[in-house]
C-alpha cells in the first residue's frame, strides 16, 4: 500500500549494515549474508549480548512478523566483562553510577544513564570488551 502512494518508498526494505574504519562508515551490507538481502518490515532493534559470548548481537523487530536475531560471529572471541549494577533504596537501577576500569595500559570510565527509550524496557547490563588484555 505504501508503494502506491510513493513509488520510491517500499514497505518492506532490506536491512543495512555499516562498518567504521575509525574515520568513516562503510556500507558492508552486500557482505553481511542472506538476512540483509531480503525486504523486512523492520522498525526497531535491540542490541545486547544475547548468547553471553562477549559479542554484541542485534534483535530486529518486524511489524506483523517474528523478530530476527542477528548473532555476531565476527572476529575471534576476546575477553569481556558484563556488569549489572543494583542501587540501594530509591535508585534500584543505579542510574548515575560511575564505572571505571583499567586493564594493563588501557582504561576507561563512564556513567550509567537511563536506557528505556519511549517507555520500553531495556537490559541494564553494561558490557565491556577488554580484548585479549587479560
Amino acid at each position: 500500500m505504501v508503494e502506491s502512494y510513493s513509488p520510491g518508498v517500499k514497505y518492506r526494505e532490506p536491512l543495512l549494515l555499516f562498518r567504521s574504519d575509525g574515520k568513516r562508515l562503510r556500507n558492508v551490507t552486500a557482505e553481511a549474508g542472506p538476512a540483509f538481502a531480503r525486504g523486512l518490515t523492520a522498525r526497531g532493534l535491540a542490541v545486547g549480548d544475547f548468547d553471553n559470548d562477549g559479542r554484541l548481537d542485534v534483535l530486529v523487530s518486524n511489524n506483523g512478523g517474528p523478530p530476527l536475531l542477528l548473532r555476531n560471529r565476527a572476529g575471534e572471541p576476546n575477553h569481556w566483562l558484563g556488569l549489572h549494577l543494583v542501587g540501594t533504596r530509591c535508585n534500584r537501577d543505579a542510574i548515575g553510577a560511575r564505572i571505571t576500569w583499567s586493564v594493563g595500559p588501557e582504561s576507561g570510565a563512564f556513567s550509567l544513564v537511563e536506557r528505556r527509550p519511549r517507555g520500553r524496557l531495556a537490559a541494564m547490563r553494561s558490557d565491556f570488551g577488554i580484548m585479549s588484555l587479560t
